[in-house]
């Protein structure tokens, strides 16, 4: 195992190390790749596309980053400001206020919204000066926890199936806040990724199944990237 790679899985896993409201290991890893990747990248300024109620921007506040968060929820951003972070009401997809950034942190966003991914990568590189930091996490659309949850879960699917409501007499299915809107495999987010004008130099597996605890995490680690459920991503800036 290269030294690179021994620090990666090794760097700190430790939720006290953090302040931040996460408590699930699968976020306190996120925290450890988003932290590294500053850390050793020397960054100042970040912005936070999709901050919502502040536990990633909190944790970077918190160890003197100048961070910048934006979210659509009025209430997210409210929440985000009460745990010291500078958060305002914004599109992830338009907000250009303050740039060129160091860093970009988009985490796990590209999953949830209905607007087009392509716009939120653009946008991304739009505040970035040339040779930032993007770092994004997203699930792995044909992972096991969307497999079992979703798309192979016929309770999921009869959930949201509008024909069987109707008949039901119950009302439209509406997703709710926090619900996927779009699934990726790992070659389409690095597709758009590229045409943004990002070129990848790191990638975590994120879990294998749902998280919540330490060895599902670490699992991941030593699984292909297509038997995961998501990944992080770390991006260059290229052009």
């Amino acid at each position: 195992m290269s030294t690179s790679e021994w620090k990666r899985r090794n760097f700190c896993m430790n939720i006290e190390s953090y302040t931040t409201t996460y408590t699930r290991p699968v976020d306190i890893k996120k925290l450890d790749f988003i932290h590294r990747h500053l850390t050793e990248a020397g960054v100042r300024r970040v912005l936070e596309l999709g901050c919502g109620t502040g536990p990633i921007a909190m944790s970077l506040v918190a160890k003197n980053w100048q961070v910048k968060g934006i979210d659509v929820s009025a209430e997210c951003v409210e929440v985000a400001r009460s745990h010291g972070v500078d958060a305002q009401v914004g599109d992830a997809a338009t907000f250009r206020e303050g740039a060129p950034y160091d860093a970009v942190i988009m985490a796990d966003v590209l999953t949830e919204v209905v607007t087009p991914p392509e716009s939120l990568l653009a946008n991304a590189a739009a505040n970035l000066r040339l040779g930032g930091l993007l770092l994004a996490s997203t699930s792995n659309g044909y992972g096991w926890f969307e497999l079992t949850q979703q798309r192979l879960n016929p309770r999921a699917y009869l959930r949201r199936n509008n024909t069987l409501r109707r008949l039901l007499g119950y009302d439209p299915y509406v997703r709710a806040d926090g619900e996927r809107q779009q699934w990726y495999t790992r070659q389409r987010v690095l597709n758009m990724a590229k045409a943004a004008g990002f070129e990848l130099f790191d990638q975590q597996n994120s879990d294998f199944m749902d998280g919540s605890s330490s060895s599902d995490i670490r699992l991941a680690d030593w699984l292909p990237y297509w038997a995961v459920s998501g990944w992080y991503f770390a991006f260059h800036r290229a052009r």
